[in-house]
């Protein structure tokens, strides 16, 4: 069960910017060798998702990331919807939206555990939960998570 003031609480973010970025898992920390954590080895991948683009008029999907930290993963998230809406394009499988994210392209891919992402079926109710579309970044030769060699900065597992 999710604690109804924090659901307040991401309504109110989502009235004031049109959508919130949930972050999941993964304690990501800028200092860790100050804090000596070392994750644990079946630790599960961080993974954040956008919860609000569906209630937009033409939009009815959500956007996810995996592997990355707060900062990159809302970077990432923002820089996609951006430029969905600005080119008034629809998620699609292998869509590649071209100098997306400071200059680099970003791969669509339908998620497939649609599960991962609990708390949107508290903002749609009885209706189904929207598509949750996973943003993939590029390694630095471009090549993308699940294609042969990828060699990106960490693992963004596929969702």
């Amino acid at each position: 069960m999710v604690d109804a003031r924090y659901l307040r609480g991401i309504e109110a973010a989502i009235e004031e910017k049109g959508y919130v970025v949930q972050y999941v898992g993964g304690d990501y920390c800028e200092q860790c060798e100050e804090c000596g954590r070392v994750p644990a080895e079946d630790d599960a991948p961080p993974f954040a998702y956008t919860i609000g683009l569906a209630h937009w008029p033409g939009r009815r999907y959500e956007l996810a990331v995996a592997g990355m930290d707060p900062g990159c993963a809302a970077a990432v998230l923002g820089s996609a919807a951006d430029r969905l809406v600005l080119a008034g394009l629809a998620p699609a499988e292998g869509l590649v939206l071209e100098a997306a994210a400071e200059g680099f392209p970003l791969r669509l891919r339908r998620a497939g555990r649609q599960e991962e992402f609990t708390l949107l079926p508290a903002f749609f109710g009885a209706s189904a939960p929207p598509p949750v579309w996973q943003v993939l970044a590029p390694d630095r030769h471009g090549r993308f998570p699940g294609e042969p060699r990828y060699d990106g900065p960490g693992d963004q597992p596929l969702l």
